[in-house]
């Protein structure tokens, strides 16, 4: 008599659970269907976005990524400039993607017939994969649901009718066992529906706090025209200030002058604490600086090149193990036009003899104002001494 008073107490609890189920299921369909519309207007406006302005956003990554690979060359120390680079060449064909996506996306009508949202909302709820009772049973509702979806971008509400009955019939649609272990399964769906529902709630609200979804309800008011060309313009300004900063930098890195060898030494007059005399002030700090580290270095050492002909001598030749040179100069005039020249001759001759920036050849300089940063030239020949 008591194991049937338990019975039927467990059959009671399992409707009454089962019934939970159902609100808690529909809730999470609703939610679901929410944030497929938030999904929907949000990669909408994203197409149209690139549509109107990825030209230029290719260009600004584009520029953005040779910046970022400048920067490293010339800080290969810098840990934190590798991964901007990384990061900076991921962007890039991030937005080369979405641009090509755009050009060939078709944009989808938000669904508004009310009674092609019941049948789809009820025949969601039947089929949902949080009703599954095990991994393969789920596995089967995500293909069921996957023909549902087909059916309501097509608007085609038979076809949403007919899947329903089908799948009401279909073994899938059952969950066979006790009374005790049927209500165990309902208790852990209730649970792992309402963790479905939170997380689709939070995905649709952290999309409507997203720029492109306060942008894509400002353009309903809007002209698209109008609406993206203060968009375009302030993309313009970003990318002349990168080319600005760009050329500042290769100006810089691409500009050299032909130093006097030493056998001119009327311009050797600064003392090092190795008793070696320098043309430069700076040259001081950077032969101090190699002093006290132990490289052994040669100053304005003759180097003849292999591919293109010729001589040069670049303010410092270092040797490592396997007797291969490592190149140092330091570009202290910068600010003059024809020394800037002369820098990019004899930079295009080390490259063409097989000299790379952040490699094999290495440059300091002076700052515009005639300062030096005694910190950048110790980062560069701490990382020489690793190289020898």
């Amino acid at each position: 008599m008591w194991e049937i008073e338990d019975s039927i107490a467990e059959q009671e609890e399992l409707k009454r659970k089962q019934a939970e189920f159902d609100r808690a299921c529909n809730v999470l369909v609703v939610t679901e269907l929410q944030l497929m519309d938030v999904e929907e207007f949000v990669r909408n406006f994203e197409m149209k976005y690139y549509s109107h302005v990825g030209k230029y956003c290719i260009e600004l990554h584009e520029l953005k990524t040779k910046l970022a690979r400048w920067r490293y060359q010339l800080n290969p120390l810098d840990k934190n400039l590798q991964e901007l680079v990384d990061n900076s060449s991921i962007e890039l064909e991030t937005v080369h993607e979405k641009f090509e996506l755009s050009k060939t996306h078709s944009e989808k009508t938000i669904i508004e017939d009310r009674n092609l949202i019941s049948a789809y909302t009820n025949a969601l709820n039947n089929i949902h994969p949080a009703r599954a009772y095990n991994l393969s049973n789920r596995a089967k509702r995500e293909l069921w649901c996957k023909r549902l979806r087909e059916a309501f971008e097509q608007q085609n509400l038979n076809e949403i009718l007919h899947i329903d009955k089908t799948f009401r019939i279909s073994i899938d649609a059952v969950e066979d066992g006790d009374v005790a272990s049927l209500l165990i399964s309902v208790i852990r769906k209730i649970y792992r529906a309402a963790i479905e529902t939170a997380q689709r709630g939070n995905r649709a609200a952290l999309l409507r706090k997203s720029e492109y979804f306060q942008l894509a309800d400002k353009l309903r008011k809007e002209d698209e025209q109008t609406f993206f060309q203060p968009i375009i313009d302030e993309l313009v300004i970003h990318i002349n200030q990168i080319k600005k900063e760009l050329n500042e930098i290769e100006t810089n890195q691409t500009l050299a002058i032909e130093f006097k060898p030493s056998i001119y030494p009327e311009g050797l007059k600064h003392l090092t604490e190795n008793g070696e005399k320098v043309r430069s002030k700076s040259e001081v700090i950077i032969i101090n600086m190699m002093y006290r580290l132990g490289i052994k270095y040669f100053y304005e050492k003759s180097l003849t090149g292999t591919v293109i002909n010729g001589e040069k001598y670049p303010d410092f030749t270092i040797y490592n193990s396997n007797q291969q040179p490592i190149l140092w100069e330091h570009l202290g005039m910068l600010q003059n036009d024809y020394y800037k020249y002369k820098w990019r001759d004899k930079l295009a001759w080390y490259e063409a003899n097989g000299f790379t920036l952040g490699f094999n050849l290495f440059v300091s300089r002076d700052e515009i104002d005639g300062s030096i940063d005694s910190r950048k030239i110790g980062n560069i020949a701490k990382f020489i001494k690793t190289l020898i």
